[in-house]
């Protein structure tokens, strides 16, 4: 029985096929005209190469790939060129890299250096360098100044330090200390844009020298935030930016507690004017009464009682209290005379058992008669 088939029905052709299970040649050249036949007939039928179908198979990246792998298990040198501009060159590329040339995919190449991102997903597909693409990104970022990140990027796939590509970088202080990271060294072409921006100053001098940034030291010195945590990354005082730490009671407090590690006279007068600090400054610095601080503290109710029990704790002899008639901050000690305040006139004395303060019975004539006005019961 003969069974005729129209030469140019690929349907019927694969039908027939599927029906009987084997080879048929003499129809093969109408398979050999549609991409998804060939393939079905070379990978389920022949199991080895279709010579006939191999050119429509090209035409498609997907199939091309596959017929590569599961077919002929090698390079699919007609589909190449097709894979390449496809999303699917990179697991071609993987699977059959031992036997490019030196690791290099020509078709590939051509194809992603005219891209700047083909360019950096070829360099990260073969780990090196791609000389064909680097004009290509140089060319871009030039014309595109905020896409200096892909040129790091770069670096980061290849490891290859390309001095006009560092040019650009080094105009960008913020891209420099970005670029610097990713060297693990420091970079002295973008030193002088990075000295220009105290933010990236600092963190230049800390994450990449780890230790004095001498270029910057002027500009970080005018600033209390980035004097206080540069004289913390030294580890030691930094001598120039005082002026600006001891006029911000934050940073003066913090900068004696944890760089000088002590009483700092010149930050005092900042910090004795705000009530919290001064009271954690006695607390954690002094270990003690805070005299220049004491009126602030004195006139808070938070921290009044706190602060009497701090100074009965370190020194019980020495104790800081308020006169009772003209509410003056006043220090009183054991058994003496201790406060002629000009005001009231008062003596004070402590009690050494519940210490505290109490007032001390004196001759009323002692007594100036404004000491009853009432104008002296005000906090002055």
């Amino acid at each position: 029985m003969t069974v005729k088939i129209h030469p140019t029905n690929v349907e019927t052709a694969l039908k027939f096929i599927s029906i009987t299970g084997s080879s048929q040649p003499e129809l093969e050249p109408v398979l050999g005209t549609d991409p998804a036949a060939s393939f079905w007939y070379a990978a389920h039928i022949l199991k080895s190469r279709f010579p006939a179908g191999e050119d429509a198979i090209a035409r498609d990246p997907y199939l091309s790939l596959q017929y590569a792998v599961a077919v002929i298990n090698q390079r699919f040198f007609k589909g190449e060129p097709a894979i390449a501009k496809s999303i699917y060159a990179s697991p071609y590329y993987l699977r059959f890299k031992d036997q490019f040339v030196m690791n290099t995919f020509i078709d590939l190449e051509q194809e992603s250096a005219k891209d700047w991102k083909g360019v950096l997903q070829y360099a990260r597909l073969i780990k090196g360098r791609f000389p064909q693409g680097e004009l290509t990104l140089h060319n871009y970022v030039k014309e595109h100044p905020g896409a200096l990140k892909i040129l790091i990027k770069y670096y980061e796939a290849t490891k290859y330090r390309h001095n006009g590509f560092e040019r650009l970088i080094a105009a960008s202080p913020s891209h420099s200390y970005e670029y610097a990271i990713h060297l693990r060294d420091r970079f002295f072409m973008g030193e002088p844009e990075i000295a220009k921006c105290k933010q990236y100053a600092l963190l230049y001098a800390k994450d990449v020298i780890k230790g004095p940034f001498v270029q910057a030291e002027s500009l970080l010195a005018k600033d209390a935030n980035t004097a206080y945590h540069y004289a913390q990354m030294l580890g030691k005082r930094f001598h120039i930016g005082e002026a600006a730490i001891s006029r911000c009671s934050n940073w003066a407090y913090f900068y004696a507690l944890n760089v000088i590690k002590g009483r700092w006279h010149e930050g005092e007068k900042a910090i004795a004017k705000d009530a919290t600090l001064a009271f954690i400054y006695a607390e954690n610095v002094c270990h003690g009464p805070f005299r220049e601080g004491e009126r602030t503290i004195l006139r808070s109710q938070q921290y009044t009682n706190q602060y009497r029990k701090l100074c009965a704790r370190t020194n019980p002899i020495r104790q800081a209290a308020l006169c009772p008639m003209c509410y003056k901050v006043n220090i009183v000690s054991v058994g003496k005379k201790t406060c002629n305040c000009f005001n009231c006139e008062a003596f004070f004395r402590l009690d050494d058992k519940l210490a505290q303060t109490r007032r001390v019975k004196i001759k009323p004539e002692q007594i100036n008669e404004r000491t009853n006005s009432s104008n002296h019961l005000q906090v002055t």
